[in-house]
């Protein structure tokens, strides 16, 4: 079993992807944008919307990001044309559309719509539109680069490259992962997995230099996974299994709590020294990556 890979980009998915990360309270203090970020942006926002997105959070349908794939495969599309071509489609053509993706929609589908667009032309509006232009840019460029790079390896490895560590398993009815580079959620990958097809967005950082494209690995997210003793312990138990374990097994096996575990594991990720192998978006196991130059600096330490 196999799957292609296609790489893609376009601002209509940083509108999704930027919106989603001010959302998702339980990863601002993870993101280099940081808590901070969250407090700058929320001062830019009218009082209206800033308090409708904090007293009823709501949740943005991941379908989304079907539907610009599909639009970008006629043509590039900016944020403003998404949305207004969006808003042009009954719920029978949205299903039509998605129908082979996805298995269950919202009972009022067209309602739903409605309500996802008011809520991403207003913080297209109030944020998104007048955010540094050069990241987009930059993002573009990642796009590039990593299309250049298909054409020289598998698929799956340069998912891997790019994700410092994301290897999704060729499950039963995967046909086709979708690969786009994104800012908002940096130094994080986020996936999301329908009917025969993944979508996954990459850190793609902001260097200015493409040429990095892919590399999160940094000294001092390095350094500080193997100053932590947690981190080393596990990468020991890793090392020492045949196959690749489950979190659970890792909290277990090291008779920690899930909080403290998730941490030393986010951190691991993050230094590109192991590798997480998805085979649903609620299953999936880790393993070292051996081959990663992080690793050779783990065995100098461990020596």
């Amino acid at each position: 079993m196999s799957y292609s890979v296609q790489v893609i980009w376009s601002p209509a998915i940083e509108l999704v992807q930027s919106l989603s990360a001010y959302l998702n309270k339980s990863t601002h203090s993870l993101l280099h944008l940081g808590n901070r970020w969250v407090e700058t942006t929320r001062q830019e926002l009218t009082d209206g919307f800033a308090d409708k997105l904090e007293s009823k959070p709501p949740k943005l349908w991941d379908p989304l990001y079907l539907l610009i794939w599909q639009q970008l495969l006629k043509e590039q599309v900016t944020a403003d044309a998404y949305l207004d071509w969006l808003e042009s489609q009954d719920a029978d053509q949205i299903t039509t559309q998605l129908s082979p993706y996805v298995k269950k929609f919202p009972k009022q589908l067209r309602q739903t719509l409605g309500q996802q667009i008011e809520l991403l032309r207003l913080w297209n509006d109030q944020y998104f539109s007048r955010m540094d232009r050069t990241v987009l840019t930059q993002l573009e460029e990642h796009r590039q680069k990593a299309e250049a790079l298909l054409a020289t390896m598998p698929g799956p490895e340069l998912i891997e490259q790019v994700t410092n560590g994301l290897r999704f398993e060729p499950v039963d009815g995967l046909t086709q992962v979708i690969l786009c580079p994104q800012y908002h959620y940096q130094p994080i990958s986020v996936y999301c997995c329908f009917q025969g097809v993944t979508f996954c967005m990459y850190a793609a950082g902001r260097t200015g230099q493409p040429g990095t494209l892919g590399d999160q690995t940094t000294e001092a997210a390095l350094s500080d996974s193997l100053r932590d003793t947690t981190c080393l312990k596990i990468l020991r138990v890793l090392d020492g299994q045949t196959k690749p374990c489950s979190f659970t097994q890792l909290s277990k096996t090291m008779q920690l709590d899930k909080d403290t575990t998730f941490d030393a594991v986010f951190k691991l990720r993050l230094a590109g020294l192991i590798r997480t192998h998805v085979h649903t978006e609620r299953l999936f196991l880790y393993s070292v990556r051996r081959e990663a130059p992080a690793y050779q600096q783990y065995l100098q330490l461990s020596s």
